[in-house]
């Protein structure tokens, strides 16, 4: 079993509560990545994909984080 990661993503609930509160969450999320931006849908599902591929048949027991490098040292 393989697990996908994801960090802050651009979805409609993200979409909403930016919307709600404020360019300032857009902004700070945003900070939490090294690339400095949401990641988008199609890239946790280009994982997905991926673990679900026959490329993947030797892979067991992984997580792959789509997080643009969140928690790596962004500030």
């Amino acid at each position: 079993m393989n697990a996908v990661l994801p960090g802050p993503i651009r979805t409609p609930l993200v979409e909403k509560a930016i919307a709600q509160f404020g360019d300032k969450l857009r902004s700070d999320m945003e900070g939490l990545t090294l690339v400095k931006r949401l990641g988008e849908p199609e890239e946790v599902a280009a994982a997905v994909s991926f673990f679900a591929s026959p490329s993947a048949s030797f892979v067991t027991g992984e997580v792959l984080g789509v997080s643009g490098g969140m928690g790596c040292g962004a500030s």
